[in-house]
């Protein structure tokens, strides 16, 4: 059995509608420490700070290692909300007002399935506040929602798995931080247990720890006059988790050896060391916290006395047994007599002489070396891509895609070139999910954008990273802010009809002015390459929408919907408007988007209008539309 443990802590939040933290990162640093030196880990994964897209990647990354008989170990620490009934715990790019940086707890859990350990404990210290000044204390609570929900995504297992929650505070109540010990409160107490105070008999076991943290927490509110009472939930198998087993104990009578002085004793004279967890030091060495000279000192040079005490043991061995017969006697396994004046051993019995001869005289029989059984084929994508049907289009692609990534990162199939693009290709063509290609230096190279309902959408690059759209948005409006020109290296059409598909079919949320101000911000940037208006007909058949007009093309410049179609190009529309404007045709689209328009025309190039041109329209068109705008 392996022990694996994975740790999240975020302090940091750039949004201002998330209030900081101090000591998050501190918390799964040293639990990292502690469970490595003392409780047999397997170098833990510590994040610190992570995007909610590091999260998933890494924690995705470590599953395929997790085989059933292994320990798995979690921890966040952080700040956690509920947010239109859906929980969700806050990564460091989180802004909630934009949907953004959130960990979903139902995504958390589809991760959390694929980890096959049959033993698994889970740790949350959410709903996090400082005691000293409560910043942020009105909106940071534990939630009946928050934690029902939390309790049956992370408390529920799978067959054959015993899983262990607990959380930091119950309903109604926050998780406080420490100052004085520069940790939350939760987790002093959590690397407290493991570190020595919660084991019994040198086991650890999840019941102890759990219940050591629970009783200290409470214990802590009381004097400190804060309600934080940590809530355990095990909601399937009631059997007990062993973090650390207890070490085979010797014979009650078989002599030990000191790790601190080197001497030797029966284990009845020996005590264990609740600092570093070692056996068999003598007991006039245990202070009053149980704990051996090393530990009770911190810095005491305990590598040299180690050697001087296997000096001692070398001297007490070779040498004492010449001088001390009868003082080992008693210990001696066999009890023989033995002569004073001969050390050497006796020479072995004849039989054993003829058992070799025996031996040496049978031939020898030749052994064929096996040959090696060749190597299995990986199974590869391009079989995997013949053998898709309508069935996948029932789940959820994101989860695939990740999955797909994971196995051929971690060489569980084989991928060849182009193999990737084959099976988005066979997945549109089944599920019909839009996928819109895309390039650039901004998207990292080429790929795909696959507009899923699950945060903005996924964009698929050729080598298989996969980023999700709320991640990409983030790191896209600094740019529109700062006038950055890097925006220019993408085609207006290209981001524009990303943007609207995220929108539209990526569930992300924008404000109304959003398209108007991003299509000014971009002209500001990159020059005349972009417009929106809002209430247009182009082909003046009497239906107005919502166009984006890119003037950079052939044909005057063309008009592209928000479902991504060209519907008219800047000829067609200049051609028919003298007519449209004589009967009437206009009428359907709003004025001030129309002149908006003609005027941006103008400006570009694609049109040389007269000065008056714009008052004559705008005459016309009241006249024959009214006041309609």
């Amino acid at each position: 059995m392996k022990k694996y443990a994975f740790l999240a802590g975020v302090e940091e939040y750039p949004s201002s509608e998330v209030n900081t933290l101090e000591f998050a990162v501190n918390d799964v640093v040293e639990i990292g420490r502690i469970l490595e030196k003392s409780c047999g880990f397997e170098s833990p994964v510590v994040l610190k700070n992570p995007t909610d897209l590091k999260f998933m990647e890494e924690l995705d990354d470590l599953a395929p290692e997790i085989r059933e008989e292994d320990l798995f170990f979690f921890l966040f620490t952080g700040h956690g909300i509920e947010r239109d009934g859906e929980v969700c715990l806050l990564a460091n790019n989180a802004n909630p007002r934009m949907d953004l940086g959130l960990i979903r707890l139902a995504r958390l859990q589809e991760y959390l399935a694929r980890i096959r350990a049959s033993q698994r404990m889970l740790f949350l210290d959410c709903c996090r506040t400082n005691p000293d000044t409560d910043k942020g204390a009105l909106d940071n609570v534990m939630t009946d929602l928050f934690s029902r929900n939390i309790d049956f995504a992370l408390g529920s297992c799978g067959e054959n798995q015993i899983t262990m929650l607990l959380k930091a505070c119950k309903t109604g109540q926050r998780a406080y931080e420490w100052g004085k010990k520069r940790h939350g409160v939760f987790s002093w107490y959590l690397g407290k247990g493991l570190s020595g105070e919660a084991w019994e008999n040198g086991e650890l076991s999840g019941r102890k720890l759990c219940g050591f943290v629970k009783n200290n927490v409470v214990e802590w509110g009381r004097a400190k006059n804060r309600e934080q009472q940590p809530d355990f939930v095990q909601l399937e198998d009631p059997a007990d988790i062993i973090l650390v087993a207890a070490e085979k104990q010797p014979p009650p009578g078989e002599l030990v050896f000191c790790p601190h002085c080197g001497k030797y004793n029966t284990v009845a004279e020996t005590f264990h060391c609740n600092g570093c967890n070692k056996d068999y030091f003598c007991t006039i060495h245990r202070n009053a916290a149980g704990l051996c000279p090393s530990c009770a000192k911190p810095g005491f040079p305990w590598g040299k006395v180690l050697i001087g005490g296997l000096l001692a043991a070398i001297t007490l061995t070779g040498a004492g047994i010449g001088l001390f017969p009868e003082l080992l006697k008693p210990f001696s396994r066999e009890h023989r007599p033995q002569q004073k004046t001969e050390l050497t051993p006796a020479p072995p019995p004849a039989v054993e002489k003829k058992q070799v001869k025996s031996i040496q005289q049978q031939p020898v029989k030749a052994v064929t070396p096996k040959k090696p059984e060749p190597a299995k084929p990986l199974p590869s994508l391009a079989a995997m891509t013949a053998g898709l049907d309508h069935g996948i289009c029932s789940g959820n692609f994101t989860t695939v895609l990740q999955s797909v990534r994971s196995k051929i990162k971690n060489r569980k199939i084989e991928a060849k070139k182009g193999d990737l693009t084959a099976y988005i290709t066979r997945y549109q063509q089944l599920c019909s999910p839009q996928a819109a290609g895309y390039s650039g230096p901004l998207f990292g190279g080429a790929g795909w954008y696959l507009p899923e309902q699950q945060d903005g959408g996924l964009l698929v690059a050729e080598d298989g990273t996969i980023t999700d759209g709320r991640s990409f948005i983030q790191r896209l409006l600094p740019l529109f802010t700062d006038k950055d020109k890097q925006l220019c290296t993408v085609k207006p059409r290209q981001l524009f009809t990303l943007l609207v598909s995220m929108e539209q079919q990526g569930g992300l949320s924008f404000a109304p002015d959003f398209r108007d101000k991003a299509s000014r911000q971009y002209n500001a940037i990159c020059g005349r390459s972009v417009a929106w208006y809002q209430g247009l007909d182009a082909n003046y058949n009497g239906s107005a929408e919502e166009l984006f007009y890119y003037p950079q093309t052939d044909n005057g410049g063309e008009f592209i919907n928000a479902a991504g179609k060209r519907v008219a190009t800047g000829e067609s529309f200049l051609k028919g408007l003298p007519q449209a404007a004589g009967s009437g045709a206009i009428c359907a689209s709003n004025e001030d988007s129309l002149l908006k328009l003609l005027y941006f025309i103008n400006k570009s190039g694609k049109a040389k209008l007269p000065d008056d041109f714009f008052a004559r329209l705008s005459s016309n068109y009241a006249a024959r539309c009214g006041n309609k705008r």
